[in-house]
């Protein structure tokens, strides 16, 4: 795949193709709600993306076996079940939500290669999220709390009985920095 120079030997060609070399299969549901209607004064809306995997199996090269990796942390995260939904309600120029993040319980990511592992996997996560607006003539407030119930990271790699001091957590999927509030205002010229 490398060609040299006959002279001086540095590569003067490089051939870079696509090979399928292993084997991904999956299988699951995606499912989309986007929902509204009047309700008193105002208006209750719900928006709701939910994945249900059924089935997630790789190989990472020709003639190696075949990995379940269904349910672990293998790949970044193969939650059964994931879950954003969101609800509002809006009145006149007075807006609320509240969004809930759901991520299923899910085993370690060694468990895809070593199905008998000891390293422990995490629990259900739910995370909340509040916010509120008012909007008037150009101006805009809004305000929320973020992880409104203050929930903690979940740890994955926690493996009892054996001090690995390897026990973290994945802040791109669980909140590190914990509750917080914000507040923000826009003026329209």
């Amino acid at each position: 795949m490398i060609r040299r120079n006959a002279s001086s030997g540095d590569r003067e060609e490089v051939d870079a193709p696509f090979f399928n070399l292993g084997v991904i299969e999956t299988q699951g549901l995606d499912l989309n709600i986007n929902w509204s209607a009047d309700f008193g004064p105002g208006t209750f809306g719900v928006n709701s993306n939910l994945s249900f995997l059924d089935s997630f199996e790789y190989q990472a090269a020709p003639g190696d076996r075949i990995i379940d990796a269904t349910g672990t942390l293998d790949q970044g995260g193969l939650y059964d079940v994931r879950g954003l939904t969101n609800f509002s309600y809006a009145w006149d120029v007075f807006s609320i939500g509240l969004g809930w993040q759901y991520l299923s319980a899910i085993k370690n990511a060694a468990a895809a290669s070593s199905p008998l592992t000891t390293i422990q996997g995490t629990g259900d996560y739910n995370l909340f999220n509040l916010d509120a607006g008012f909007d008037w003539d150009r101006y805009t407030i809004r305000l929320g709390v973020e992880n409104l119930l203050d929930e903690d990271p979940r740890i994955i790699g926690a493996n009892p009985g054996v001090d690995t001091n390897s026990d973290s957590t994945l802040p791109a999927l669980y909140d590190v920095v914990g509750q917080r509030y914000y507040v923000g205002f826009t003026a329209r010229f």
